[in-house]
């Protein structure tokens, strides 16, 4: 197997910290405060935008929705495009082209405009939403991949909690252009300053190893052409590649419910809206914080399969409260509460489960391309099934039929994911060390 010498190693390239937990605080960063609100606080305007517009809120709401098909439709070729370019310099022009859509909002007096706004932020969204983490974390780390990942992905739960609010805030009292305005520019800073100061795309950059490849054996840079797994094309005529495409849209089926949270709150456990807003934060603050940690070290140590196992199974655990346990009394605001952060596990495979799986069937050659088709149904069946679910909760009066499709989806997704691990031990991945990934 040809290999590169690598040429130039900085001072860290000799530290006991590698550079790539650098890379860990960036990406949890660019999610903490991009993704926070370039994604999460789109709703928080929606009854402002309606209001001044004198347009329904659903209507304006749709255009999140084509926001989300936008996303479905530009993720493979944004996996393409990152695995033939710099993905620093790549995102770096995105994120301009991200802050002047976002800042087209706030420039508004009808619906069009938005609308546009929408699509580019969703073209963009395909690059930076699900994308971007997984590919510099797979760059990055030759082993440990699971818990760099969990700590990473923490900047989405946290950030949508923290941004939300004060997004919120300053609506009232700002009003909401001026809102946009400063979140706009808070996102803008935060990422062209991590882009250009932290993030490499690759440890080769700047003369390094990935994280645990010296423990592997590794001494050298490995050309591209050179790296373990399959190609793109190769994937695409291997079956396995479309059982755990089925994976991501069952378990994302099962994930969807969560939007309805809220909507439960109010309606089957009796909670009034400050109450339920606040049920419905633990799913991410606490439910998804500790899911991400938690599930991302069982996956290094146990496997994904033993992670996927304890976060679905943790989740299904607080769905069932809800179902058999939680009256609408209105008197159990404490055990909603702990429900609601239960199923915040079940989130977590959203960030996790995929990616690994993808990674330990395919190994790392193009696994940007690869895994970006998987990912691409993420937004899709997201916005079928909050759709489904929103259908079936105001046609029944009560969430019981939601949340037992809800279930049953996620058992399944566990079969499904025993299926692909057992799989991947049978067809092991060669490392550049000639041992293998399993």
């Amino acid at each position: 197997m040809a290999l590169k010498p690598c040429t130039r190693k900085p001072a860290l390239a000799n530290a006991k910290f590698h550079y790539a937990w650098i890379i860990v605080i960036s990406v949890f960063l660019i999610l903490f405060c991009c993704l926070g609100i370039y994604s999460n606080c789109l709703a928080v305007f929606l009854v402002s935008i309606s209001t001044e517009l004198g347009v329904p809120v659903p209507i304006v709401a749709s255009a999140i929705s084509l926001n989300y098909v936008v996303i479905f439709i530009m993720s493979p070729f944004a996996g393409r495009i990152y695995q033939k370019n710099d993905v620093r310099k790549t995102v770096m022009i995105l994120a301009i082209i991200q802050f002047c859509a976002w800042q087209l909002i706030g420039t508004i007096h009808s619906l069009a405009p938005y609308y546009v706004a929408n699509v580019i932020l969703g073209a963009c969204g395909g690059f930076l939403g699900f994308l971007l983490a997984p590919t510099l974390i797979n760059a990055w780390f030759a082993s440990n991949m699971g818990t760099a990942l969990g700590i990473a992905v923490c900047g989405t739960s946290i950030g949508s909690g923290v941004m939300q609010s004060l997004a919120g805030a300053l609506i009232m009292k700002c009003g909401w252009r001026v809102a946009n305005l400063v979140l706009g520019i808070i996102a803008f800073v935060v990422l062209e300053v991590i882009l250009f100061f932290l993030i490499r795309s690759r440890p080769a950059d700047i003369g390094m190893l990935a994280y645990g490849a010296d423990k592997q054996g590794q001494t050298e840079v490995v050309a591209q052409e050179d790296l373990p797994g399959k190609t793109f094309k190769e994937a695409l005529h291997t079956p396995i590649y479309y059982v755990i495409i089925i994976y991501v849209i069952i378990l994302i089926l099962a994930i969807s419910f969560t939007a309805q949270l809220p909507t439960w709150g109010q309606l089957c456990a009796g909670l009034n809206v400050a109450q339920a807003g606040v049920a419905s934060g633990f799913n991410w603050w606490c439910g998804g914080t500790l899911g991400n940690l938690i599930t991302g070290a069982i996956n290094d140590r146990k496997g994904v399969a033993a992670g996927v196992t304890v976060s679905v199974v943790i989740g299904i655990v607080g769905m069932l409260i809800m179902l058999f346990m939680i009256d609408n009394s209105g008197t159990q605001f404490v055990l909603a509460c702990v429900a609601c952060a239960l199923i915040g596990f079940l989130c977590t495979m959203i960030d996790m489960a995929a990616p690994i799986l993808t990674r330990t069937i395919f190994g790392i050659k193009e696994y940007t391309s690869i895994y970006s088709v998987v990912c691409m149904f993420i937004p899709l069946i997201s916005a079928l099934g909050m759709a489904m679910y929103s259908t079936l909760i105001a046609k029944a009066g009560n969430a019981n039929t939601a949340l037992t499709i809800a279930i049953i989806a996620a058992i399944v997704s566990i079969v499904i994911c025993f299926i692909c691990n057992g799989y991947a031990k049978k067809h092991a991945v060669e490392d550049v060390t000639g041992s293998m990934h399993t």
